[in-house]
């Protein structure tokens, strides 16, 4: 038996432990809450895998072309090898994730917490998320216009974006509007209707009334997106010298790390060919430097608040803990932030 076949890659490994983190958000004996909490660990799990190892095997893929590479030395794969088996594992993971936050959705609905679904308003609904938007969202928001006197803006790493094609007025030219929607936002919004809770997630809020943003002849297309960078750095760059500061070292590696190359630009399923191609153009830079994946449902729903689930705050403000296994994984309501649809 050659040595190749009794070694399993140690990226793929790592894929698979994180499918057994992903399974635990369909666990049936894992409570509701938890499941939840299973999918944004697996997401924050991927976030990082392609941050540090896949952005090393795009750096490496890049520097060896051309050149005889070295082979991993285990299972004598090259980085491209190794990068053409994560990808379509990857893809798998994400089909399953979207099925398992499906099927959670459809059990929070039942428990008394729907999400809003924008594609099937009420007229009143409708009226009452527009006037939501306009009073709480729009004021805050900062549209960019990417053209020939404006350029293209640093994108953060994992934040989420709205990106929209803009048909300009009198000429047949496009143009790219950009949306940033930032983490220090509120990401979801509660509306108590009809003995149930409803909760609204931003970026979807911003994506459904885009055209308030940009007017409404000027949309083509809109998606949300969010990319990540490569955070994989050499901590021994710069520490050759016999005086150095370790801390001022460390400092400045972290700041180089914000904007490293862009490794995966994730995009909503809603058609937006020209807007992908206008981000590919701008963040790619190389053969391997861009992977782009359909931009996961968890991701725009990371239920932070259920990571208080060990111990959440009661209605007077004291700290209650869960006295037994029947109580975890329940829903916190007093943790919740009620606005009523009537006011």
């Amino acid at each position: 038996m050659s040595e190749e076949s009794i070694f399993i890659n140690r990226e793929l490994s790592w894929l698979d432990f994180n499918r057994r983190v992903l399974v635990l958000g369909k666990d049936k004996n894992v409570p509701l809450a938890e499941q939840l909490k299973f999918l944004a660990i697996y997401g924050s799990n991927l976030d990082e895998f392609f941050m540090v190892r896949v952005g090393s095997l795009q750096e490496r893929a890049n520097l060896m072309r051309g050149k005889k590479e070295k082979r991993e030395n285990k299972t004598n794969m090259t980085a491209e090898e190794q990068l053409a088996a994560i990808m379509p594992k990857t893809a798998q993971l994400q089909e399953d994730c979207d099925k398992y936050y499906a099927k959670a959705l459809e059990n929070l609905a039942v428990c008394g917490y729907r999400k809003v679904d924008f594609e099937k308003l009420s007229k009143e609904d409708e009226h009452f998320w527009k006037k939501y938007f306009q009073s709480e969202l729009f004021p805050i928001l900062s549209p960019q216009i990417v053209d020939s006197r404006h350029p293209f803006p640093f994108l953060r790493n994992k934040e989420i974006y709205l990106g929209v094609l803009l048909h300009e007025k009198h000429t047949s030219e496009h143009t790219l509007g950009i949306v940033p929607i930032s983490s220090q936002m509120e990401r979801m919004h509660f509306v108590r209707k009809d003995n149930e809770t409803c909760f609204a997630l931003t970026e979807e809020l911003v994506l459904h009334y885009a055209a308030l943003i940009f007017g409404k002849e000027n949309v083509q297309e809109k998606c949300l997106f969010r990319v990540t960078r490569n955070a994989d750095i050499d901590v021994k760059e710069g520490m050759m010298d016999h005086d150095i500061d370790y801390r001022e070292i460390m400092t400045e590696l972290l700041k180089r790390r914000r904007k490293l190359a862009a490794v995966r630009l994730q995009i909503t399923t809603a058609s937006a060919p020209e807007v992908e191609r206008l981000l590919c153009n701008r963040l790619c830079k190389g053969r391997y430097s861009l992977r782009i994946i359909q931009l996961c449902q968890v991701f725009l729903a990371k239920f932070d608040f259920f990571h208080s689930l060990g111990s959440f705050r009661t209605a007077g403000g004291k700290k209650q803990k869960h006295q037994n296994d029947s109580t975890k994984g329940q829903f916190p309501k007093p943790f919740l932030h009620f606005h009523s649809a009537s006011q």
